[in-house]
């Protein structure tokens, strides 16, 4: 008995001193060292996106990236572009040839990376492998909007084996919620390149993992994100709010230099306000009487900046904007509504910029039909977080029972 004690006592000890020299070295489980930061690049490139992926990864090779800033990315290619078509996962490295020559991790074959367990396998991977203080993750992708039906959101793959039409992440499928929620770590931010993504639907499928996202309700250019100019100065800026306004404004930089006759727009929503704002949002529709002037809603709606925002998608901030300023003009009979979902907007959109828009555009958008919609639209519709957390379906039903 005594010396089954000193047995299970030395190796309490020895596994005292492996955990101890793992946490001083900075070492993961297979060796990988610890950084300040990580970041995850999931690129659908199956889908027509594969030349200019390419070229983002070039960028990426010949920035000078700190020691302390990580770029785990992986890459799903066309047959169309590549004979060595397929998903790889690279560790990017400097170079300056116009080859990827960064690390290569993993080579994966054909997979569907419109599929949400890749995603998540992937982040999930990722965060096991590479032990870090913080974690970011980018979705550089097509994307669609929430729009109605399974199908039909982001993440695009037109080389599924064995299915004949492209693949897609769902929203209203709960795709991209289960992706999120079976992410093992938290993480500090997810910058959504994809087009048209940024609006209260997809925000409301993101849960508690995040704390920040950045993106936008419109179109995105393709080369609308810096990053070799991003992640080389990441480390420079104190407080994730300081490296997000940096973020924006390098974007803001590049659209407005490269861009010039593209209609941007760029935002970071705070998500560690989210459940508390939804459920604020829900109280007050729950007793507020709605539009009582017909005509205003409709003349909000001839002042939007629509651009590239997908049919029945409205910028959430400018259109309450629009009704507060139409109001004060007439007899003020929904200032009190505008102003209060002004102030949730206030609450959850804490940066934005964007070019040649009307005022109040914030670049977050939110399905606002001026027309009824089809039961088919309001069932899949119904499937999102937003609308069963704050009582938005209820709101635009109540709000289209009238007609000018």
């Amino acid at each position: 008995m005594f010396n089954d004690c000193r047995q299970l006592k030395k190796a309490a000890s020895v596994a005292f001193f492996v955990i101890l020299i793992s946490l001083l070295t900075g070492c993961g489980s297979e060796g990988e060292s610890f950084t300040e930061w990580t970041f995850f690049i999931y690129m659908a490139a199956d889908n027509g996106l594969n030349e200019s992926a390419v070229s983002v990864i070039n960028d990426l090779e010949e920035a000078d990236i700190p020691q302390d800033v990580r770029i785990i990315l992986q890459i799903d290619e066309s047959k169309d572009y590549t004979r060595d078509s397929g998903a790889k996962r690279y560790k990017i490295v400097h170079d300056e040839s116009q080859e990827v020559s960064s690390e290569k991790l993993d080579d994966l074959g054909e997979i569907n990376s419109a599929d949400w367990h890749e995603l998540s396998k992937f982040i999930n991977w990722g965060t096991g492998k590479f032990p870090s203080k913080h974690y970011g993750t980018v979705i550089w992708a097509h994307g669609n909007g929430w729009r109605e039906g399974k199908s039909r959101s982001f993440g695009i793959d037109y080389d599924v084996p064995g299915q004949s039409l492209p693949a897609e992440i769902s929203l209203t499928g709960k795709d991209l919620n289960n992706a999120v929620k079976s992410l093992r770590k938290n993480q500090d931010l997810l910058i959504a390149d994809m087009c048209n993504m940024l609006s209260f639907e997809f925000i409301g499928e993101l849960e508690n993992k995040f704390r920040y996202v950045l993106g936008s309700g419109e179109l995105i250019p393709v080369f609308g994100f810096p990053y070799d100019e991003i992640f080389s100065d990441w480390i420079n800026f104190n407080g994730l709010e300081n490296k997000i306004e940096f973020a924006i404004e390098a974007f803001s930089e590049n659209a407005s230099l490269n861009f010039s006759d593209f209609l941007w727009s760029i935002a970071a929503v705070d998500l560690t306000r989210k459940n508390e704002v939804f459920s604020e949002i829900n109280a007050f529709l729950d007793r507020h009487d709605y539009f009582s002037g017909i005509e205003e809603r409709y003349s909000a709606f001839e002042q939007l900046s629509y651009s590239g925002i997908p049919n029945f998608n409205s910028d959430f901030y400018q259109y309450f904007y629009n009704i507060k300023e139409i109001s004060l003009s007439e007899d003020g009979s929904n200032a009190i509504l505008a102003d209060t979902m002004l102030t949730f907007g206030d609450d959850l959109i804490k940066f934005h910029k964007q070019d040649n828009h009307e005022k109040g555009f914030r670049s977050v958008a939110v399905f606002l039909p001026p027309i009824e919609i089809d039961a088919s639209v309001e069932s899949s519709y119904e499937n999102l977080n937003w609308p069963r957390e704050t009582g938005w379906l209820n709101f635009i039903e109540r709000y289209l029972a009238e007609k000018p």
